[in-house]
This record gives C-alpha cells, sequence and structure tokens, in this order.
C-alpha cells in the first residue's frame, strides 16, 4: 500500500503542474503525465517501449488510452471503495452548475470523475514508498466550482480522501492572471482572480481544521528552490511520525 496521498491548490497560472513536474523528478512522488507513461508502458507490455518513444508521445497514447478506456474503469474502482463520497462530490458539482448549459455541467462532472479515477490509478501504482500526488484533487475541484457564499456542504469534506499534505501556492492574482494569459491567450477579470484567492483561503481553512497539514508557498519563479521546499518539509514529515 502507498503512503496517503498529496494535493495541490492554487489559482489558474499557480504554477501547480509545473511544480509537481519537478516534484516527480523524485522517486518518492508519482502522478501527473508520469501516469499516462506508464499506462502506455503497461498496455504495450514490455518496458522497452519507454525508450523506443519521446516522452510527449508516450503521454499523448496513455492519456487518449486513459480518457477511452480507462477512467471509467478507476472510477467505478473508487465508487465502490468511496460511495458517500463519490455521491457528495457529483452532487455538489450538480447543485452549483444547475443553471448552467447542459455541456458545461457535463464538463464540470467530468472534472470531478477524473479525479476519483486518477486517485485511485495512482495509488495502484504506488509503491510503498511512493506518495501519490494530484495536482487538482478535492480540495482544488471544490474551490472550482465555489462562490463565495456557496462552499460545499461539511459532509463534502468529511468523505473525501483526506491528503497528507496540501500544497497551496499562493500567488499574487495579477501574476498568476499574467502567467494564464501568457499560457492560454485569455483569463479571467482580476476582479475573479481577487475573489478566487479569497475563496481559496477559506477552503485551504476548512483542510487544516481537518488536520490536513497544509503547506504554504509563494511561486516568485524559483521552480527549484519551491520544490526542493515541499520535497523536504514532507520527508521530514513522514520522519517525524
Amino acid at each position: 500500500m502507498s503512503l496517503d496521498h498529496i494535493e495541490f491548490i492554487g489559482q489558474s497560472g499557480a504554477g501547480k503542474s509545473t511544480i509537481l513536474s519537478e516534484l516527480l523528478e523524485s522517486d518518492k512522488f508519482i502522478g501527473g503525465e508520469q501516469i499516462y507513461r506508464k499506462l502506455f508502458c503497461k498496455c504495450s507490455k514490455t518496458e522497452l517501449t519507454k525508450y523506443l518513444f519521446p516522452r510527449s508521445i508516450q503521454n499523448n497514447i496513455g492519456e487518449f488510452l486513459w480518457r477511452k478506456h480507462f477512467q471509467q474503469k478507476w472510477f467505478v474502482k473508487f465508487v465502490y471503495k468511496n460511495p458517500h463520497c463519490s455521491a457528495e462530490g457529483i452532487e455538489y458539482v450538480n447543485q452549483q452548475h444547475a443553471q448552467d448549459e447542459p455541456e458545461y455541467l457535463e464538463r464540470k462532472r467530468n472534472y470531478m470523475v477524473k479525479a476519483m479515477a486518477k486517485l485511485e490509478f495512482t495509488k495502484h501504482l504506488a509503491a510503498e514508498s511512493q506518495y501519490p500526488c494530484l495536482s487538482e484533487g478535492f480540495y482544488h475541484k471544490a474551490a472550482v466550482s465555489a462562490t463565495q457564499d456557496n462552499l460545499p456542504s461539511e459532509s463534502y469534506f468529511e468523505t473525501i480522501p483526506q491528503p497528507s499534505h496540501l500544497i497551496y501556492i499562493d500567488v499574487h492574482p495579477e501574476i498568476a492572471r499574467k502567467r494564464t494569459i501568457k499560457r492560454d491567450g485569455y483569463a479571467r477579470s482580476q476582479k475573479r482572480y481577487n475573489e478566487g484567492k479569497e475563496l481559496l483561503e477559506k477552503i485551504v481553512n476548512i483542510a487544516q481544521n481537518m488536520n490536513v497539514n497544509v503547506i504554504t508557498l509563494k511561486n516568485r519563479g524559483g521552480i527549484r528552490q519551491t520544490v526542493e521546499t515541499i520535497r523536504s518539509e514532507i520527508l521530514n514529515t513522514s520522519v517525524e511520525q
């Protein structure tokens, strides 16, 4: 059985995926696009495959296989083990987006399903000494659909699998917005980013009340130093325990 999982939370443009990718250079952690490459190698039935194709091709094919064939399978496994969490998560999304277009609601549902399936699959892949990692886990999914006056119910937070660590990438809203525009070509308004920061802080406070170890970091560009801080704090915590 693997160690307890780790989740990231932060605004779009905070650098969650970038920091996770660096963190995964250590064999103590598993997750992110790494699971697509492992899925690709599993389906090809030989480890030699990873030496024959570049990472980008392994990622693309692995992600395609995940979406078309494996996500549903691992979601069902998650539901079997966590029926109350599954019901609370999907119901929360349904309530928050009941007035939206059906396509948008379905997309939001799929984001929640994806988090559930990816956690179950990543835990399956993880060795006993590895931490499964989610760049966007259940606390982050709560933030994505929440509003200032309509946070998830207590039962949502009580039923989700609690991470051992929640990494809060606390970036100034203006910096996060500029990064998102550079990456995607567009971003929410500055006002929405400011509101999002307040919302994230509320959800981080809930995590602390649930006895989750929250690591708050400012991602101002020094990725390696940020990753080393995360790695050291997590490993030091596990030694103390």
